[in-house]
């Protein structure tokens, strides 16, 4: 690991994830050939994967087109892929924002001149500890979603719900998870071994995938909080600051006699906390400009996988308990997933509007008409709140989150009330 000290990008990602962004296909490592081999392997193999099992997915879905439940669970799944798949794809293709963005990861003291303090050194631990429980909770969870959904056999035998069926309509039901396969898998071992090497790939990588994503997104999310309560922290500690800067510059003096050297100061502070606020803005920009994509497509997708674990969760015509369970843990893990990233663009706009409030009550009326000019020219730019975006179009805050909740209830009721309209 060596050589990977003079290459920044690299470095940086191996510091902070490891291998996840090689296997998650956030970003590959092409510093040696061995890493090459590695990504390049991995990424032929994982989009292979993922196409492969995607396409015959939608094939699957056609056949249970008259079987709601059924065609619920391989839809399901099939959403699930394009999500992961365009996710991790539109970050690969955009490889340079990524490293335009991590710069920052680096240096993140770099962006004021009063960021060498107690205070934000504990959100940098804080954050430190974030990430750890987060890529902890993410494994255990999708990696709880993986492993049901190859163990639904087991579980439908231990519940006593095994279908006596072994396909419907051309769709497999003695596979993981149900699906077409161009063989007959009931005519040998080798056949269902080969479905069930894909299937076993597809949510890997899906597994993987998210992982990798939900872990550099919402790392990337707290870094840009923290320095937005680094801001807040900064303007609050004005005049201490002011004090400081004075002290060293004229050691000894007394300010009674020195207001206008001291203002100088103040205002010299307030200048900071101006080019402050213009990188981290630059830098927010630049993560929306990297991810906002990636995060718009789960958000799409996302009422709509609810709505489909509804339905096979609620679905007469399936009574197997596999099935159900697998859906019951995509549901959670989709909604905590889009509640998290609700939660992080809410606090954001929060801490963006307590900016505006501390600018707003720093006794700038107080000040030198040069320090007011200053002040104004800083709220003028902190009135319109800081907020992350989906694709330019959605704004991820708590209002978007129950949006979401009752369009995927929406969904679910259409088709409880189309079946009560056919039952009449």
């Amino acid at each position: 690991m060596s050589k990977l000290k003079n290459l920044p990008f690299i470095t940086i990602l191996w510091r902070e994830f490891k291998f996840l962004s090689v296997m998650g296909g956030t970003y590959g490592f092409y510093h040696t050939k061995a890493w090459t081999a590695v990504t390049v392997i991995n990424y032929i193999v994982m989009y292979s994967a993922m196409l492969f099992t995607m396409s015959v997915l939608v094939y699957t879905t056609y056949l249970l087109r008259d079987n709601i439940g059924y065609m619920s669970q391989a839809l399901h799944l099939l959403i699930v892929g394009c999500v992961t798949t365009t996710a991790s794809f539109t970050i690969t293709i955009n490889r340079y924002k990524v490293e335009k963005f991590v710069v920052f990861f680096e240096d993140p003291w770099s962006l004021c001149e009063y960021s060498r303090n107690d205070f934000f050194e504990e959100l940098m631990k804080e954050t430190q500890k974030k990430k750890t429980r987060l890529i902890v909770t993410w494994i255990l969870i999708y990696g709880i979603c993986g492993v049901i959904g190859l163990l639904q056999s087991g579980i439908n035998t231990v519940f006593g719900t095994q279908s006596e069926l072994t396909d419907v309509n051309g769709a497999w039901v003695i596979l993981p998870f149900i699906m077409w396969w161009p063989e007959d898998i009931t005519a040998s071992t080798g056949a269902w071994m080969r479905a069930f090497l894909v299937q076993s790939l597809y949510l890997y990588f899906c597994v993987i995938m998210v992982i990798s994503g939900v872990v550099f997104a919402f790392s990337a999310v707290e870094r840009i909080l923290d320095q937005v309560k680094l801001l807040i922290y900064g303007i609050k500690t004005l005049d201490r600051r002011a004090k400081d800067m004075f002290q060293q510059k004229f050691p000894g003096s007394d300010m009674k006699y020195m207001e206008k050297e001291y203002d100088d100061c103040y205002y010299e502070c307030l200048v900071q906390n101006v080019k402050h606020h213009h990188k981290m803005i630059k830098w927010i920009e630049t993560f929306l400009d990297m991810a906002s994509l990636p995060i718009a497509v789960p958000f799409y997708g996302g009422a709509v996988l609810l709505g489909m674990a509804l339905i096979t969760i609620t679905e007469k015509d399936d009574p197997r308990v596999g099935p159900k369970c697998l859906a019951a843990c995509l549901a959670f893990s989709e909604a905590y997933n889009m509640y998290l990233l609700c939660d992080v663009g809410q606090r954001l706009e929060n801490l963006s509007q307590e900016l505006y409030d501390t600018l707003y009550f720093s006794r700038w009326h107080t000040r030198s008409p040069k320090v007011k000019r200053a002040i104004q020219i800083m709220k003028i730019g902190c009135q319109k709140p800081i907020v992350f975006t989906a694709a330019k179009l959605l704004v991820l805050n708590m209002s978007l989150f129950a949006d979401l909740v009752n369009s995927a209830y929406s969904i679910f009721n259409l088709k409880a009330a189309s079946e009560k309209f056919e039952d009449k």
